[in-house]
């Protein structure tokens, strides 16, 4: 139990980390830097989305939301993973990332619990 409350403090820690190294690259965006920040706000809430999700979630137009998820997208902070020009679905990688490396910590915990009984 305890290797799995570290665990999670650990990635939450990496996430933190994460989120102000990115959002601060975003603020440093001329000229965008106020849309492209509401829609990396709605990324981190929601690491996969959809370009109508976030334009809902932001409360921006959707060329404002595309532009900024563009950014985002130039960055390196996003990326499209559907590969067409319709109903595009964006990915916030790192942030998987850091996500499937607690689960694969958590997996192997408690393959290890199973061993044990």
């Amino acid at each position: 139990m305890e290797e799995t409350a570290s665990g999670a403090v650990s990635t939450a820690q990496q996430l933190a980390t994460l989120f102000k190294a990115d959002g601060e690259r975003v603020k440093s965006v001329k000229h965008t830097a106020s849309s492209a920040m509401r829609v990396f706000s709605a990324m981190c809430a929601r690491p996969i989305t959809s370009l109508k999700d976030l334009r809902v979630r932001t409360g921006l137009s959707f060329p404002t939301a595309t532009t900024g998820v563009n950014r985002l997208a130039d960055l390196g902070i996003v990326r499209e993973v559907t590969g067409g020009k319709r109903n595009r679905i964006f990915a916030y990688d790192r942030y998987l990332s850091i996500l499937n490396e607690g689960d694969d910590k958590s997996a192997e915990y408690r393959g290890r619990l199973e061993l044990q009984k």
